[in-house]
């Protein structure tokens, strides 16, 4: 394995730093038995071998911290590792050692960064490849490639760098995978990547996978792999690190300034929590304690959580969109027959035009004893608004006045401002933190996970992949239990009280052709076959 020779080593592309393949080198006992603990040990290797750019100092020898020392120990022993540590911990120079490690001292070994930025993996790659440079000559392999995002050993191992994506390792063996603030990539593109990636690499018998980032929030892959890991429903072996571990009072408090006393990003950052680290509607622990259920039924992209009960109310809200693939048209119905009020099914479709949505309203609404509907009416809400009410002689709509308030007559359905959005969004989180409304639905609670303060300064999703359309009726909701007449329907003792209090207010306007009959709507009958039909399609 070792030759003596005289040969002067030459080098790679004319840089002294790499030595170039095929050459041989003379080794002395003591490079010998160094290499080989090397070889046995990557945090001797580090300690002992390892130089870093230091700001104050210039290159200078790494030495680990213990938590460092902790990362290298857990990520060497472990095939699956997650990683959350605080801000400036040096976590990207430890990942760099270690794959420096593992492409030195293995052969035909590849090992691919990814972060949540390409330039974020690219300069981890970059620390990769000044430490490779800086190591002795006798210690480190010849070089056969050599770029600014990847090169190969002639020990057959390579290092490589790329943006988080599928694309980026699809159809490449990959022995090292390190994911670097894994916590920061898009929800519905951190999805993808593991339901793309982690089946490969889960084939393997020796494939490492390397998740490290500082927390952002409970919404995202990140938490839950984490929050997963300590209830042992994965393989995940879990590291942290604090920077009570190196630092003193005044650097936490000197960190504080520079994150501008923002108690979120120093929840997150400095004391490495999940909890407040994201600026959610909802506060954490509500969301980590929201429970799912099973829909008892499932059709055409309704989940039915509870079947219509006799003497039962229900109230249903509508977030209408084109139906082009992109925005999702949603509705909620709600059982508010008591407190705590319950979702009892929900709809969720980007394909379903305008018209179909009027047709599903209609059905799923009488279903559910004629439930009293709400419907955004901006843009194409109002067309099928006006669809329900004049062409299935659907009765119990909302209607507002000009002063948006529930009223019989004015406008059909109501108009979202900025104030009405606001308002609801305060109600609907009371109700939830308060356990006053049952959510349900797991698509209800990741759109919470990821609904959060925009720079805007109004709450939306984080993820566009996700959307945020049933968040959109929880808050039409929360504003509609937020108005006197919703109260003092609600406190009403029969459905057929609020029903015919209703009733009466909207009576003059009830549409040409609708019938009333000994104060009975001439559709409140038992399902027609054609409706059973329509929810068993």
């Amino acid at each position: 394995m070792f030759t003596k020779t005289n040969e002067t080593p030459s080098v790679y592309n004319g840089n002294p730093n790499l030595k170039a393949a095929n050459v041989t080198v003379q080794f002395t006992e003591e490079q010998i038995k160094e290499y080989v603990k090397c070889s046995q040990d990557p945090s001797y290797f580090i300690n002992n071998y390892v130089k870093v750019v230091s700001l104050d100092k210039g290159l200078v020898p790494f030495h680990l911290y213990p938590y460092q020392e902790r990362i290298i120990k857990t990520v060497h022993n472990n095939r699956f590792s997650i990683g959350k540590l605080f801000r400036q911990a040096g976590k990207s120079t430890v990942m760099a050692a270690y794959i420096l490690w593992y492409v030195v001292f293995n052969e035909y070994k590849n090992c691919i960064i990814l972060s949540n930025k390409f330039s974020s993996a690219k300069e981890i790659f970059g620390r990769v490849a000044q430490q490779f440079e800086d190591l002795p000559q006798w210690l480190k392999p010849g070089v056969t490639e050599w770029n600014k995002m990847s090169f190969k050993l002639e020990n057959g191992s390579t290092a490589s760098c790329a943006a988080t994506s599928p694309s980026a390792v699809r159809g490449r063996s990959c022995n090292v995978l390190l994911l670097d603030e894994f916590a920061f990539v898009p929800k519905g593109q951190a999805d993808e990547f593991i339901a793309s990636v982690f089946p490969t690499l889960s084939s393997s018998e020796e494939s490492k996978l390397i998740l490290i980032s500082t927390p952002n929030g409970i919404g995202n892959p990140f938490y839950k792999i984490w929050h997963d890991s300590e209830l042992g429903l994965n393989n995940f072996v879990r590291i942290d690190g604090h920077w009570s571990e190196i630092h003193d009072k005044a650097w936490y408090e000197e960190q504080c300034k520079v994150l501008n006393g923002d108690e979120m990003k120093i929840n997150a950052e400095l004391n490495v929590q999940f909890l407040g680290s994201s600026h959610t509607l909802l506060n954490a622990n509500t969301i980590i304690n929201l429970t799912e259920e099973k829909p008892v039924d499932e059709r055409s992209s309704i989940s039915f959580f509870e079947l219509p009960e006799k003497g039962h109310t229900y109230a249903m809200t509508v977030d209408v969109a084109r139906g082009h693939g992109k925005d999702f048209s949603a509705f909620i119905v709600f059982d508010i027959t008591a407190m705590p009020f319950k979702v009892v099914a929900t709809f969720k479709n980007n394909k379903t035009q305008p018209s179909e949505l009027a047709t599903i309203i209609n059905e799923v609404g009488k279903v559910y004893n004629e439930a009293f509907i709400l419907i955004e009416s901006n843009d194409l809400g109002e067309s099928v608004a006006n669809n329900l009410w004049y062409d299935f002689g659907y009765s119990n709509m909302f209607w507002t006045d000009q002063h948006q308030n529930i009223c019989g007559h004015g406008f059909l359905g109501v108009r979202t401002t900025k104030g009405l959005k606001q308002r609801g969004q305060s109600k609907m989180k009371n109700l939830i933190e308060q356990n006053l409304l049952i959510l349900r639905d797991k698509r209800i609670m990741d759109e919470l996970k990821i609904y959060t303060l925009q720079k805007t300064g109004a709450y939306a999703a984080s993820d566009p992949a996700i959307n945020d359309d049933l968040c959109a009726c929880l808050f039409l909701f929360g504003w509609l239990t937020d108005q006197s007449f919703f109260t003092e329907l609600t406190n009403l003792n029969t459905f057929g009280e609020m029903s015919k209090k209703f009733r009466e207010q909207v009576e003059d306007y009830t549409p040409f052709g609708y019938i009333v009959q000994n104060g009975e709507d001439a559709f409140s009958q038992p399902l027609t076959q054609d409706q059973i039909d329509f929810l068993a399609s």
